[in-house]
């Protein structure tokens, strides 16, 4: 299947809701709620989330897909449903989730059957590729001696999967204008998206990346952002700190960096100010 093919597979179905894949795995239910999980043995684990903020109808030419915000995360679905097995040449577990948009991703209560290398999610527009709290170990020195640039993020399924004990990555899949009407991709930017990441797997994906739990590079030190010019904060940084402190609909979240409770963008739980000092609004601005 050809990769414009396998998107629209997935971005052409309607549904929002994980039972529409149930095929693809085995269906976990929990407290939070659904997950679709293929045990294949696999010692890397693929993730997607199921879950958009809307649906249109994609605008198809020959080299774009536009006006398609399910792009965000069926392009990543897709990716890991019909095109990874062209690249990963061993078999990898694939883990499918819901909620994720909304900062409650079900991958929060998913219990591993066995060990993992390393765990990789597509669910990030552009070309570079973001770790969260994974970032200053291993796997970041191979992602740069391959030339892959690692940005900023603020939150995707992967930030809730720490008790796996390995290193994740959030690789660019090339769509842009995320949760927004507009949204697009370049079916030639996937594709060398898709390339570079064969690139990584060949040279560095047979190795193990543990993650010992400590936090690196504390969010207000990030080496990514050179306009951080507050003082940190007076807290102490988890392990899934990113996971939104009470339900989308509670009256309690607050800024993960400076505790306000106004002006929060309403997926990633940062204020405006905040957002801004850490290039996490321009970043999604310029999609």
């Amino acid at each position: 299947m050809n990769t414009k093919s396998a998107i629209l597979k997935h971005c052409e179905r309607k549904t929002r809701k994980p039972k529409s894949y149930r095929k693809y795995g085995d269906r976990i239910e929990n407290p939070v709620g659904e997950l679709i999980f293929r045990d294949n043995g696999g010692k890397i684990l693929f993730v997607g989330h199921l879950d958009t903020v809307q649906w249109k109808k994609p605008k198809v030419t020959r080299s774009k897909i536009a006006g398609c915000p399910q792009l965000d995360d069926r392009l990543g679905v897709a990716i890991g449903l019909e095109l990874l097995d062209s690249i990963v040449s061993e078999p990898f577990d694939v883990l499918l989730t819901d909620k994720e948009e909304v900062g409650q991703s079900t991958a929060s209560r998913f219990d591993a059957p066995h060990d993992y290398r390393w765990v990789v999610e597509f669910d990030r527009a552009g070309s570079d590729c973001v770790l969260y709290d994974y970032e200053g170990g291993t796997l970041e020195d191979s992602l740069e001696e391959c030339g892959i640039e690692t940005g900023y993020g603020s939150f995707s399924d992967i930030s809730v999967l720490d008790n796996l004990g390995v290193q994740c990555m959030n690789f660019g899949c090339g769509y842009h204008g995320q949760h927004t009407p507009t949204c697009y991709c370049n079916i030639a930017e996937v594709e060398t998206q898709l390339a570079k990441f064969a690139v990584w797997y060949e040279h560095h994906g047979r190795a193990e990346y543990p993650w010992d739990g400590i936090i690196h590079v504390p969010p207000y030190q990030s080496r990514h952002s050179n306009t951080w010019t507050r003082q940190p904060v007076d807290r102490v940084w988890t392990p899934s700190q990113h996971v939104a402190v009470t339900s989308p609909a509670g009256n309690h979240r607050e800024c993960y960096e400076c505790g306000c409770t106004e002006n929060l963008w309403f997926v990633d739980d940062y204020c405006v100010e905040c957002g801004e000092c850490l290039d996490n609004y321009l970043l999604r601005k310029e999609g």
